[in-house]
């Protein structure tokens, strides 16, 4: 169970120290099966999973170094960050970046690595390239600081796939968030009415979920109305006012101690016209035999086979669209975890696996272009899944 008070100095942290231990354990092996000698962590991700590290600062240059043979983490990060870190288990050494300092952040980043004898004798360290955190111009930096040094590799997925499968009091925080999730869609659906805009929405929806115990989302909530719509979850709130017979679509996650889960809401002020309910129709259909391939061992591109097959009988099926993603920490710009729901995705579902569930298309009606989109978060049981969202996926506004 999730730990809200751990009682060690610096911040509190969310787990048991003996979870991130086994975390850690679990990092090491993987390091010493894909042969690699140490990682360097980007992904803040990464960080918060392995040993509690919470901030937003993952603008500015900051990396975590993980040596495979049993070695504590070491971070080199902003000095303004490094209270935040000193207190946190696990953690053998942070190294504090300074604005005025002589040396650059790569160069500082080298000389920790010097210290902790992981270059010049032919180490192979991974590196998490596929991470927002790591600018072009570190890389670059890191790349020719190390040169003839050691052996970068890519690395990026080795912290990520360990976050897929959910522990117990992971699973705890997920259920938290999903609570927060619909007590945002319940404060929602009476504020989508003509007159209103979208920011008033936004402001209900934020209020419901702060007030039901969740945290601020990783991606700011979406409210998008009428043409907006085509954004589809890529777009923020405008002050533009909703307007009577058009869509107003809903992208909410929930959050507790930065664990998401992600759903999306169509509704329609006013009365539906028959093509939206069609398209809406088919849409749920698709969700339908989707959830019922859904199992312990089951493929997850079985599964997404089966729903396209729905959509593209009605001519509704968009070839490479995904069908959903996995989510767990989330920090901006992105909630989603690796895991991938599409046709060319090679896992199986597993035990406490969670992820968004989700179907889009676009119509033409006479009054302009118009999304729908409809998804809900999923966990994977033991015996197959539960919906997380207690609210039915209907146009329907008092639903």
């Amino acid at each position: 169970m999730p730990n809200d008070n751990l009682g060690i100095s610096g911040p509190e942290l969310p787990f048991a120290v003996s979870e991130y231990k086994e975390r850690l354990d679990r990092t090491h092996e993987s390091l010493a099966q894909q042969g690699l000698d140490a990682i360097l962590m980007f992904h803040q991700e990464s960080m918060y999973y392995l040993f509690g590290y919470d901030a937003l600062n993952h603008g500015e240059f900051q990396a975590g170094i993980l040596p495979s043979d049993g070695r504590d983490v070491t971070v080199v990060c902003c000095a303004i960050d490094k209270e935040l870190i000193g207190g946190l288990p696990f953690v053998d050494d942070v190294v504090g970046l300074l604005d005025d300092s002589l040396d650059d952040a790569a160069q500082i980043t080298v000389r920790t690595l010097e210290k902790m004898n992981l270059l010049d004798r032919g180490q192979r360290i991974g590196i998490e390239l596929r991470s927002h955190a790591l600018l072009p111009y570190y890389y670059e930096e890191l790349r020719r600081e190390l040169d003839g040094r050691c052996e970068l590799r890519d690395a990026s997925g080795l912290v990520a796939e360990l976050r897929i499968r959910k522990s117990p009091a992971e699973i705890e925080y997920v259920r938290r968030a999903a609570s927060a999730q619909d007590a945002g869609y319940e404060a929602a659906f009476p504020a989508i009415r003509v007159g209103n805009r979208e920011t008033g929405v936004l402001a209900e929806v934020l209020s419901g979920m702060f007030a039901a115990g969740g945290d601020s989302p990783g991606i700011w909530p979406t409210v998008a109305s009428g043409p907006r719509t085509l954004a589809s979850t890529h777009s923020s709130a405008s002050g533009r006012v909703i307007k009577e017979d058009e869509m107003v679509q809903l992208v909410l996650s929930g959050c507790s101690r930065r664990y998401q889960v992600v759903g999306v809401q169509s509704k329609w002020v006013g009365r539906p016209p028959a093509a939206v309910q069609e398209a809406y129709k088919i849409l749920t259909e698709a969700h339908l035999i989707a959830l019922d391939h859904i199992a312990p061992g089951l493929p997850v591109s079985e599964m997404a086979r089966r729903a396209n097959t729905v959509l593209e009988l009605a001519g509704m099926w968009e070839p490479g669209q995904h069908l959903g993603f996995g989510t767990g920490i989330g920090y901006a710009p992105t909630w989603s975890d690796n895991l991938r729901i599409h046709e060319r995705e090679s896992r199986v579902f597993e035990p406490n696996f969670v992820f968004s569930l989700s179907y889009r298309h676009t119509l033409n009606l006479d009054s302009g272009p118009v999304a729908i989109t409809i998804s809900e978060p999923i966990l994977v049981t033991e015996e197959g899944y539960e919906k997380l969202s207690r609210h039915a996926l209907t146009l329907d506004l008092t639903a």
